[in-house]
C-alpha cells in the first residue's frame, strides 16, 4: 500500500494544521506493516501524476472530500470511506 501525506506547506495551503510534523507522521506510517511506501504531498495537482507513476488501482479518501476527486476515476477506482465523526454518530445511534 502506498500512502500520501501532506507536507506542512501543503497543509497550510488547505487551511489545515497537522498535530505532528511531517517526518513524525511519515515514521508512524512507515512502521505499519501494510504500508510499502509513503509519498509526501506538495500540491493538489500531484494526485494524477502519483496515480500514474505508482500504477495505482485504487484511490481512497475520507467522505468529507466527496466530489473533489471524481476526476481520478478516469485513472483508477476512487472510493470514499466514512469519516470518524460520521462513524461515531452511527455507532452511537445519532442521525
Amino acid at each position: 500500500m502506498i500512502v500520501g501525506i501532506s507536507t506542512e506547506e501543503f497543509s497550510k495551503l488547505k487551511n489545515k494544521e497537522a498535530y505532528h510534523p511531517f517526518e513524525d507522521r511519515k515514521l508512524i506510517l512507515d512502521a505499519i506493516r501494510y504500508v510499502d511506501h509513503v509519498i509526501p504531498e506538495y500540491s493538489w495537482n500531484q494526485k494524477i501524476s502519483d496515480v500514474k507513476e505508482y500504477h495505482a488501482d485504487l484511490f481512497v479518501m475520507g467522505d468529507d472530500w466527496k466530489g473533489h476527486f471524481d476526476f481520478l476515476k478516469e485513472y483508477c477506482e476512487a472510493i470514499l470511506f466514512t469519516t470518524q465523526k460520521e462513524s461515531q454518530r452511527r455507532c452511537l445511534g445519532y442521525s
